[in-house]
């Protein structure tokens, strides 16, 4: 038996990889056990470029002839769904910008800005896992006068954190 332009002998080698084929094909259909859901993944989606993300300011209390402000504020940039946001502050007249590196967490996090209690002109930057309220301390910026008379704005990261990686599933 001969079909047109295939020589009789390769009929059985073609037969073979069809059935292969069409057993992977049909393995990999019923490869997914979560029924066509993702409940392990949740996407993330980061807010919009240049959106306020957290923000606060305190009045500059020396400085009784002007009034001048600590602002400190938290800004999306096109790497927030990465973790990175903008940071501005500015005190008085002094301006400092830089980037923060959020943690990569196994959940999703919020940004946010707190007060710090224990130095004057200071925040406390950090997050809070998503449904639920509490306030996780990463890093402190805070302004201050040095020996010269002269403002700095200092940021450091006081915390870190990570995921266990450890536990079997």
């Amino acid at each position: 038996m001969r079909i047109v332009g295939i020589p009789a002998v390769y009929l059985p080698r073609m037969r073979t990889l069809l059935y292969l084929s069409v057993i992977i094909l049909l393995a990999s259909c019923g490869a997914d056990s979560n029924n066509g859901s993702n409940a392990d993944f949740e996407p993330f989606y980061a807010p919009a470029e240049g959106s306020l993300i957290a923000s606060d300011s305190m009045r500059i209390i020396e400085d009784d002839l002007n009034e001048l402000y600590y602002i400190v504020k938290l800004t999306a940039t096109p790497t927030s769904n990465e973790g990175i946001y903008l940071l501005d502050a500015a005190f008085g007249y002094n301006y400092a910008r830089s980037e923060v590196s959020f943690p990569r967490l196994d959940k999703k996090i919020t940004p946010a800005i707190r007060v710090d209690d224990e130095l004057p002109y200071s925040y406390i930057i950090g997050f809070r896992y998503e449904g639920d309220k509490t306030f996780n301390d990463y890093a402190r910026i805070y302004a201050l006068r040095n020996e010269q008379m002269k403002q700095e704005i200092q940021f450091r990261y006081i915390k870190s954190y990570f995921v266990d990686s450890t536990e079997k599933k």
